[in-house]
C-alpha cells in the first residue's frame, strides 16, 4: 500500500467517518434506544425512559421497510416488544400475552391508558420492530 493510502486510511476524517458508519449500521441492524413517549406501559416503563431495543430477536429486518427477510423467532409471553401500532401509525411498545401462529396479542401494562390488541386485535409477528431488553 502506497504512502498516500495509509495516509487517507488514517487520517482524522476517515476514522471519524467509519466510526460514524459502523454505528449507524449497527444501531439500524442489531441494536437501537428510543425514548418512551406514552403512559401505556406504566409503572413498569416510564415517560421519558430510555428503552434498548434488540432488533435481530425475531429475525433480520429491513430498516426503512421494516420487513423482515428472514424470520427466526417469536415473542415469548410477558416479553416486551417495540412495534409500529397499527391503530395510531407510531411506534409504541407493548408486552406480549399470546402467541398464536404469526399473531400476537399486546397489551400495554397501564391498560386503562393504552390502545393495544383489546382494541385492534391480534397483530402480525411481522409487525414487531425488536424486543426491549433494557431499560
Amino acid at each position: 500500500m502506497s504512502d498516500f493510502a495509509k495516509d487517507k486510511i488514517t487520517s482524522p476524517l476517515s476514522i471519524i467517518i467509519l466510526v460514524v458508519f459502523i454505528f449507524t449500521a449497527f444501531n439500524l441492524f442489531v441494536f437501537d434506544i428510543m425514548v418512551v413517549e406514552g403512559h401505556s406501559m406504566e409503572p413498569t416503563i416510564k415517560p421519558g425512559q430510555l428503552i434498548f431495543i434488540y432488533r435481530l430477536e425475531y429475525g433480520f429486518l429491513i430498516p426503512f421497510l421494516n420487513k423482515y427477510i428472514v424470520l427466526w423467532n417469536k415473542p415469548k409471553k410477558d416479553e416486551i416488544v417495540v412495534l409500529k401500532s397499527p391503530e395510531e401509525g407510531k411506534v409504541v411498545v407493548k408486552r406480549c400475552i399470546t402467541v398464536s401462529g404469526d399473531n400476537v396479542f399486546l397489551i400495554g401494562d397501564n391498560k386503562s391508558k393504552s390502545i393495544d390488541s383489546r382494541f385492534y386485535g391480534f397483530v402480525s409477528i411481522y409487525s414487531l420492530l425488536g424486543k426491549v431488553i433494557g431499560f
